[in-house]
């Protein structure tokens, strides 16, 4: 589960700020007024109610009878465009705004020149089509800047921009609008400033441009820092640290983005609401770093935290958050193994996302499915869980975007279980494909943004202020040795983030497809010992002395095993107590010599175990199977050769070893 934590944390928040920040849009002050049906009037109660689509069908009625014998001018057919959109015809829609177009720079009224090309955009990407986009978004943009009382409202301007961010045609022009309109619009103000910064580090973050996400972040915090004053600014402080944090733990590095959540927390904001936003961002994101490593004890503390502050937001917001505090409290539950505990809270989390008017968090339904699929994995329940991972896949959205990589993890790693190679190799492959983009994607980031770093400070030598140069050298230095430091990691330390497992410290399930396809020639070529190793009885200590105790008992075998293979050989933790050792270059009675002395070490632990029926102390069965050199064979194939072995120690009384013949 740990993998699917990796990709959701950043989604989640990315989509928290998205919302957020629009969110002020979504609240009707007054109900749509029928008593005047001039169109004045009526693009007035449009304005005041805007962004509550759903109008009511005898409002439209009169709306359009009296609009029949009024000049068909630029605010007609706004008027006829939004009515469309609020019934979702978005084809009529399209016609009645292009309609509008044409002599729309004679209206006095900003509210209807903004908006009726924010809404045709919003439509032309229902209806998937992306010509003129860029076009649209450049007059509203001129549009706002023009107004006095519009070029400070960052969520009009954002707006604009979001849709064309997830539009891949778009996405590179709507960098580029927002840049534009941060750098050269006049008189912006530093809270509207931090805002779009805020933003535009978004679609960079969005686009795993990570090293100018980060400068992005920076540049807000600086702004803040400058102007404790401004209302907000300690709130886009927390967000960007947070954001930081979300790209810092993205590329491995889970303990430093703990690191970073912490200095987001200790940020001071008075406002009690303003406050609470900022602290659940940061804790959601938290529990899923305190999970990737292990710490289930902190991540429990992060969630008793974060219900101090639910009652301090917004109602529509509160059931939001309950929702993912479920979902968090079952991966805590799936981590230590009680699925059952785990499921009441994933039936918690669906139950409130029931009666969900007001989303705050958006695909949440996404991640309380992968936590259930998961836990449908771990019981071998495998039709149930393809089925809801497929389900996901097929959804064309950013929920299920960015977390492709886990599930077809997880749909590989199901029908290497279930022994069905084809389907296997296939998810596989597209697995390696998927790694490779991203890697690819990451390591150009990297290439560019060191370019355009060096350049920016060639030309930074020849700025008068030397304290602007320094602060801008020194966010340069730390984005490139955070981006640098993460590249090595995510190069040298791929076992870390991706491949071991968190609790034992040997390599999870995943590293053994990367070690078969690394090692294709070595597997052919060199003698190779599988050995396959299995706790006796220990379904009857966990229902016994707890899965705490359980997980312990694991780590102890574990250690022994770690302890006794060294260099010689490679542990993987095969699944619940198995584990796979993989000795390179070595005999089968060289592979005799270090099981005996893997269970000897066992023994000599002494780890009570009073309901085995073969001792009162932990004991292990084993299975070696010892593939000659220059046989070609699959490694799943060889640990089945070990597992039989494994199955006749286990049939000849267990706490033993066998050799597969």
């Amino acid at each position: 589960m740990i993998k699917n934590i990796k990709s959701i944390f950043l989604l989640l928040t990315i989509l928290f700020i998205i919302c957020v920040s629009i969110k002020n849009n979504s609240v009707y002050a007054q109900k749509l007024n029928d008593s005047n049906l001039s169109k004045d009037s009526i693009i007035d109660s449009i304005e005041s109610t805007y962004n509550k689509k759903e109008l009511e069908k005898n409002y439209i009625n009169k709306v359009r009878a009296n609009l029949k014998g009024e000049v068909k001018d630029s605010e007609y057919y706004f008027i006829q465009g939004y009515i469309d959109y609020s019934i979702h015809d978005y084809k009529s829609a399209i016609k009645n705004f292009e309609l509008a177009k044409k002599d729309i720079k004679n209206s006095k009224d900003t509210f209807l020149k903004v908006y009726n090309y924010i809404l045709l955009n919003n439509c032309l990407l229902e209806e998937g089509k992306s010509e003129n986009l860029i076009t649209n978004a450049k007059k509203a943009i001129t549009y706002i800047k023009e107004d006095k009382s519009y070029k400070n409202n960052s969520n009009v301007v954002w707006e604009v921009i979001f849709p064309l961010s997830y539009n891949a045609k778009t996405k590179d022009e709507s960098i580029k609008l927002l840049k534009s309109y941060i750098e050269e619009t006049s008189n912006l103000d530093i809270e509207t400033k931090m805002a779009l910064r805020g933003n535009l580090a978004i679609i960079y973050t969005m686009d795993r441009k990570y090293g100018k996400a980060i400068y992005n972040y920076l540049d807000v915090i600086n702004l803040a820092k400058k102007h404790p004053n401004i209302d907000k600014a300690g709130v886009y402080e927390a967000k960007a640290y947070t954001f930081i944090g979300n790209i810092v733990y993205e590329l491995g590095l889970h303990k430093e983005a703990i690191d970073w959540y912490d200095m987001a927390i200790n940020i001071k904001i008075p406002n009690k609401l303003n406050n609470a936003e900022a602290k659940v961002n940061t804790y959601i994101n938290q529990m899923h770093a305190y999970l990737s490593i292990g710490d289930y004890d902190k991540c429990s503390d992060v969630v008793n935290e974060t219900k101090k502050y639910i009652k301090y937001l917004d109602k529509n917001e509160q059931d939001d958050v309950e929702i993912l505090l479920n979902y968090n409290i079952a991966n805590i539950n799936i981590h230590k193994g009680n699925y059952e505990e785990a499921k009441k809270y994933i039936k918690k989390g669906s139950e409130l996302l029931k009666e969900d008017k007001v989303e705050y968090f958006i695909h949440k339904d996404i991640f309380l499915g992968l936590s259930y699929a998961s836990i449908l994995k771990e019981e071998g329940n495998y039709k149930e869980a393809l089925d809801i991972y497929n389900k996901i896949l097929k959804l064309k959205n950013e929920g299920a975007k960015y977390i492709e990589i886990d599930i077809y993890s997880d749909i590989a790693e199901i029908y290497s279980k279930i022994g069905d190679l084809e389907s296997y190799k296939k998810y596989n492959e597209i697995l390696k494909e998927k790694k490779e983009s991203l890697d690819e994607i990451i390591k150009n980031d990297y290439i560019e943004y060191s370019i355009k770093a060096y350049e920016n400070e060639v030309l930074k030598e020849k700025e008068k202020n030397e304290q602007i140069k320094v602060l801008i050298m020194t966010c340069i230095v730390v984005i490139l040795i955070i981006i640098l430091i993460a590249r090595i990691v995510r190069v040298k330390a791929l076992k870390k983030l991706h491949y071991q497992d968190s609790m034992t410290g040997l390599y999870n399930r995943r590293y053994l497809d990367d070690y078969e396809q690394r090692n294709i020639k070595k597997l052919e070529e060199k003698e190779i010992s599988i050995v396959l190793l299995d706790i006796d009885y220990f379904k009857k200590y966990n229902d016994n002395y707890g899965h705490i105790e359980g997980d312990k008992v694991i780590k102890e075998v574990s250690n022994s095993v770690l302890m006794n293979i060294r260099k010689k050989g490679i542990g993987i933790r095969f699944g619940g107590e198995e584990i796979v050792i993989i000795l390179e270059d070595t005999s089968e009675n060289e592979a005799i010599e270090i099981v005996e002395k893997i269970q000897k070490d066992i023994k000599n632990k002494a780890i009570e175990h009073k309901y085995s029926l073969v001792n009162d102390i932990v004991t292990t069965s084993i299975g070696i199977y010892t593939k000659k050199k220059n046989m070609k064979e699959d490694i799943y194939l060889a640990i089945d050769k070990a597992d039989k072995a494994l199955y006749e120690s286990k049939n000849n009384g267990r706490n033993r070893y066998s050799i597969y013949n």
